[in-house]
């Protein structure tokens, strides 16, 4: 009785383990699947830059404009440069988002084409003026007046859409080590 006891106890280790990566691997699959769903739902327009928008003050309370709030550290926010791209298709304005391939829906709700969500040294007042340098940066490389490609969905413009390609490759190769763990498993 003891090896058929032991057998069973195997078998449910099995079983759960199974289970287990099934999950695991559909998790891993609809990480790949969502964003290649999105690539595909943007079609390719040409973009014609109408303004690029950037700080030119230190934010104060009395003029936030074109900045934004940010994560400085544990219970810590600070405020980071909002750069905007606004960009006619025909004849209607967008703000550009910069990329789609982070979005499982394509559609986000930032309010900036660039902008760093992480800041962890905006309590320094010497930060916001590097952050500042870095927004002028990104503003000159959009001059307005010319036209560049971008990808519309409905509503939504961005600047690029790319594949992930490092989250397909990485998600695909634990999908495919998760699939020969479960099936060594019962070997």
């Amino acid at each position: 009785m003891p090896s058929n006891s032991r057998n069973e106890e195997n078998s449910c280790q099995q079983c759960c383990f199974s289970v287990s990566s099934i999950i695991i691997s559909l998790i891993f699959l609809f990480m790949v699947l969502l964003p290649l769903t999105t690539y595909f739902n943007f079609s390719e327009e040409s973009c014609h830059i109408e303004n690029v928008t950037y700080p030119l003050n230190i934010p104060s309370p009395t003029n936030l404009n074109n900045w934004r709030a940010c994560t400085c550290g544990r219970s810590c926010s600070a405020w980071t440069p909002c750069v905007n791209v606004i960009v006619n298709i025909d004849n209607h304005s967008y703000v550009a988002n910069m990329d789609s391939s982070w979005s499982t829906t394509g559609h986000t709700n930032d309010i900036c084409t660039f902008y760093n969500r992480s800041c962890p040294t905006g309590e320094n007042i010497l930060s916001l003026y590097q952050y500042m340098e870095w927004a002028k940066e990104i503003a000159d490389n959009y001059n307005s007046n010319t036209t560049l490609h971008c990808f519309k969905n409905g509503d939504y413009v961005h600047l690029s859409n790319e594949i992930p390609l490092g989250t397909v490759i990485s998600t695909s190769v634990i999908f495919v080590v998760i699939i020969i763990a479960t099936i060594v498993s019962y070997c």
